[in-house]
């Protein structure tokens, strides 16, 4: 299944459930994959809302899992809307989390995101003042 598949009511709906019992890891979990798939339709301030408040769920519940897959998907939209280096920060902390939960199918998929490359800018050569040539870097 895809998240063109329309996923998006189902977790609407599954939050709404989550949030009317009162259970943070249910709400953490759907607003984690929520946040990824309105981030994979291209909706990255709808899905920053749901990922700015999952890993605090998370934690609130105490699932250590749930908050380093939560902390993920919210470097990973951040990561894509250009906010590259408090990303890097949030992955670090994501690696640190899967770490503490000493589950490999954690762990594995954080590092996986942490080492994952990124677009950078072209490297233009420097020019020699005096000859306006190419200087071998």
């Amino acid at each position: 299944m895809r998240p063109q598949d329309g996923w998006t009511p189902f977790l609407e709906a599954g939050l709404a459930s989550a949030e009317a019992v009162g259970d943070p890891d249910a709400q953490s979990r759907t607003r984690a994959l929520l946040g990824r798939i309105l981030h994979e339709e291209g909706r990255h301030a709808e899905a920053l809302v749901h990922l700015e408040k999952a890993p605090g769920l998370a934690a609130l519940a105490g699932d250590l899992t749930s908050e380093a897959i939560a902390v993920v998907n919210r470097a990973v939209v951040l990561d894509a809307t250009g906010e590259c280096a408090r990303a890097r920060a949030l992955m670090a902390e994501a690696v640190a989390l899967a770490d503490r939960t000493g589950h490999p199918s954690t762990q594995v998929p954080t590092l996986q995101h942490l080492a994952e490359p990124r677009p950078r800018p072209p490297i233009r050569p420097r020019r020699h003042p005096a000859h306006d040539s190419p200087v071998p870097v």
